[in-house]
């Protein structure tokens, strides 16, 4: 699916490609061997899930390098290829998971951080707009394209994040990561979904907003932990569990920073 975000404040733009694919044909997949992420030419990638991990990638808190965030993201989805309107299990998963994560503890974690503050902000405090982390951010955003060969863009006010069918690329993209056997099939659609969600909040155009010295975003720097501090886990919403990985908070351990599954 291409999750799009609405970014709010100075309406600057995205164009994020995540890789995509039909449910039979796989188009194109960015996702390369590592554990973190890679941005070149306002791209973000999320790589796949290496052998190793476990812990945070780096350690130093993200700064503000002066760019703007999301204050009130609003989701819509376009289930791009025609195999999607059969495959009922998998679409009730990212919608269950895009209707109820705006408001939750999970996705709070982003409204610490802020834009309208000089570059190199560690802690905004009360100071610049923050992102409020509204409910009901889907509200029904979703339709089927069955015509495009392929497409990424941006346009105005408006940023895209484009997901490839998880299931196709197994463990290496967060099959099974949280959840053993049939119950986590789906577990890579809310890990890479929420990952990208967080990031285009805080981050909405890559390297201008909130990243740390090397280049991590809020969402680079906890993912594929599988243990300890900050490890992967479900959280409810609507009733139901989702897997998805922890995010980077300034002011975690009294401001030290670190990954946290709430805020």
């Amino acid at each position: 699916p291409a999750i799009t975000n609405r970014v709010g404040g100075n309406h600057m733009r995205r164009s994020v490609h995540i890789g995509f694919s039909l449910l039979t044909v796989l188009v194109l997949l960015v996702a390369t061997a590592g554990t973190s992420s890679a941005h070149q030419d306002g791209m973000h990638i999320l790589k796949i899930k290496a052998a190793k991990g476990g812990k945070p990638h780096g350690t130093n808190n993200l700064f503000s390098h002066g760019g703007a965030i999301e204050q009130t993201a609003k989701v819509y989805i376009v289930y791009w290829g025609s195999d999607w309107g059969a495959n009922t299990a998998a679409r009730s998963y990212i919608e269950g998971f895009f209707n109820g994560v705006g408001g939750s503890s999970w996705a709070n974690s982003t409204t610490q951080y802020c834009q309208g503050v000089p570059s190199g902000t560690v802690q905004c405090g009360t100071t610049g707009l923050h992102p409020t982390n509204p409910m009901n951010e889907l509200s029904g955003g979703v339709w089927n394209e069955t015509t495009w060969c392929a497409w990424h863009s941006s346009s105005g006010n408006m940023s895209y994040s484009y997901m490839p069918y998880q299931p196709d690329a197994g463990a290496a993209c967060g099959m099974n990561f949280v959840n053993p056997g049939n119950s986590g099939y789906f577990d890579g659609f809310s890990i890479v979904g929420g990952h990208e969600y967080a990031e285009t909040i805080t981050d909405p155009y890559p390297n201008s907003g909130w990243l740390d010295g090397r280049g991590a975003e809020n969402s680079d720097k906890c993912a594929w932990i599988s243990s300890g501090q900050g490890a992967a886990a479900n959280i409810s919403l609507g009733g139901n569990n989702y897997a998805v990985q922890s995010l980077w908070s300034n002011a975690f351990n009294g401001g030290s920073g670190g990954c946290v599954l709430s805020y």
